[in-house]
């Protein structure tokens, strides 16, 4: 035996498209369905059932006593999402309500909208003092919190590692000016002008965060096609977090916005780290310069 949580589903609602395309067994639900189920491919393969199988499911009805039934299977799913897949039970709606007690009421409706701008309009038309309306946000508030504090821990990261690139950048060029001191004495010995020595260390710094940041680009991007198709396997981790809708495999997906913004970023903090290495080559005497080793 195994608990589960039991949801009184319209077959005919698009909301359960995932269900309907992720059927690997047996056939969906009919309206009129009185005695069939369908069950998680991960939850029939820990109690060895299948379609065609008998089971008996025992709940607390709405009047608080205990109440059991026989239901066939009509189906096995698979979402790729623990919580439905692990510990769900589907059985069409008005048979749901007649099983639980419930009459003409619902613990829950949920509702699908075209359009993510339309669910305040919807939400507030729909409230009522019987009735409590939840948007997806609110729903899942724990959830994007968790999220919105590990991205904030990814703004820490990318900063770091910007200021990693800066020191190696700033290291480089003052070790290039140390092995150019000779060439920087000639230049400014031939007249150029401590501005224009400025300049070409600037340029080189800019040249080489250019190519830095196209190099980086290309590996990142091929790393991110690479998990967008292949995905990381969540193992247990998925079937642990209960509530949550996490699937069995993590996919990577393309951000060009924040791909622009660090790359930006980190030019601008190439550039700021080359300022010191370009004015200590402009600062150098031609004099001194031609005598250096």
């Amino acid at each position: 035996s195994v608990g589960l949580r039991i949801y009184g589903v319209d077959p005919e609602s698009k909301i359960y498209a995932p269900f309907r395309d992720g059927m690997i067994s047996g056939e969906f639900l009919q309206a009129d369905d009185r005695g069939g189920i369908l069950i998680g491919k991960r939850l029939a393969d820990d109690l060895e059932l299948g379609a065609g199988d008998s089971v008996r499911v025992a709940i607390i009805n709405s009047d608080g006593r205990p109440d059991e039934a026989d239901f066939t299977i009509r189906g096995v799913y698979e979402t790729g999402v623990f919580s439905y897949d692990d510990s769900s039970l589907l059985m069409p709606f008005s048979k749901a309500q007649a099983f639980a007690n419930t009459g003409g009421r619902a613990s829950a409706v949920t509702m699908w909208l075209n359009n993510e701008e339309e669910a305040e309009a919807v939400a507030a038309a729909l409230q009522q003092p019987e009735v409590e309306t939840l948007k997806w946000r609110k729903l899942n508030e724990v959830l994007i919190e968790t999220f919105d504090t590990a991205m904030g821990f990814y703004v820490y990261m990318y900063g770091i590692v910007i200021l990693i690139v800066a020191v190696l950048i700033a290291n480089t060029l003052l070790m290039a000016v140390f092995e150019r001191i000779r060439e920087i004495g000639i230049l400014a010995a031939l007249g150029m002008k401590r501005r224009q020595i400025t300049t070409m260390f600037l340029l080189e710094a800019l040249i080489l965060g250019i190519f830095g940041v196209i190099l980086g680009n290309l590996i990142g991007a091929a790393g991110v096609a690479a998990l967008a198709a292949n995905g990381i396997p969540t193992g247990d981790m998925g079937a642990a977090a209960e509530g949550l809708a996490i699937g069995a495999e993590l996919n990577a997906e393309f951000n060009p916005g924040g791909m622009i913004s660090l790359s930006v970023w980190t030019l601008i903090i190439t550039l700021i780290a080359s300022l010191y290495p370009a004015w200590y080559a402009s600062r150098q005497e031609p004099v001194d310069a031609l005598h250096s080793l």
